[in-house]
């Protein structure tokens, strides 16, 4: 009697499914995606890896605006269909691509670098210099 047990929650799964089959709509990739970020802070600052592979270098804008970092970029499609040929599946995001960070006060945003290799983009954001107060003795003149 055991051996069939009904399980109500069986199909939750297939929803799922068919849930991010719903936002993997080829329809939907043509929208602005953000691409995943690891931030990492150093002794000398911050340095964020962001995944951006298939955008050119050329293709990528950093800027700082206030205490704002904002990375943009585009990727393009480079396959075209030919006459008869059809997607069955299309799961990789084209078109604009953004993402920002507030940047804490210690961080100088005047001067943030940026690199690209094999697909992740290394922004790095030095931090401010912190001037330490400087003490002068006092002299006694005769």
């Amino acid at each position: 009697m055991n051996s069939l047990v009904f399980n109500r929650f069986h199909s939750v799964p297939s929803l799922f499914r068919e849930f991010d089959e719903l936002l993997r709509d080829p329809q939907l990739n043509t929208r602005t995606f953000a691409p995943e970020a690891d931030i990492r802070e150093t002794a000398t600052g911050i340095e964020l890896h962001l995944d951006v592979p298939g955008i050119k270098p050329e293709n990528i804008d950093v800027q700082v605006e206030g205490n704002v970092l904002t990375i943009k970029g585009t990727r393009t499609d480079s396959i075209t269909n030919t006459e008869g040929e059809n997607w069955v599946r299309r799961e990789r995001r084209f078109g604009e691509m953004s993402r920002s960070f507030t940047l804490a006060d210690t961080l100088d945003g005047a001067t943030p670098d940026a690199k690209y290799k094999n697909g992740v983009l290394t922004v790095t954001i030095p931090k401010k210099v912190v001037v330490q107060p400087k003490s002068v003795k006092v002299s006694v003149e005769s």
